[in-house]
């Protein structure tokens, strides 16, 4: 697969699509939420305030995409990762991740 060029800003890029509703959950990142109990609006939450935790990004040779990981809080203050793919037509949330667990 073509590898997916890397962003140099990319919770820029991932908060423009989710103002645009460019983005969408993998099968498994949807899983992960209802494991977990994470709802959409706390990822919506952490995609507007958190922040690019680029020690944490993931290369996925067998998609040829980069997963960005985005960290922050939610308005309760939980303490979540999330893990973001960027395409051309919008954001992949790939999963999330609680750090408090």
């Amino acid at each position: 697969m073509a590898n997916t060029p890397k962003v140099n800003n990319p919770l820029s890029v991932i908060q423009a699509y989710e103002l645009q509703g460019s983005y969408n959950f993998v099968h498994h990142a949807r899983k992960r939420l209802h494991e977990r109990e994470v709802t959409v609006l706390e990822v919506m939450q952490i995609i507007r305030g958190g922040y690019h935790e680029a020690r944490k990004d993931e290369f996925k040779p067998d998609f040829g995409e980069l997963d960005y990981a985005i960290r922050g809080k939610t308005l309760d203050a939980r303490k979540l990762r999330l893990a973001i793919a960027i395409k051309s037509d919008g954001a992949l949330v790939i999963t999330a991740i609680d750090l408090e667990k």
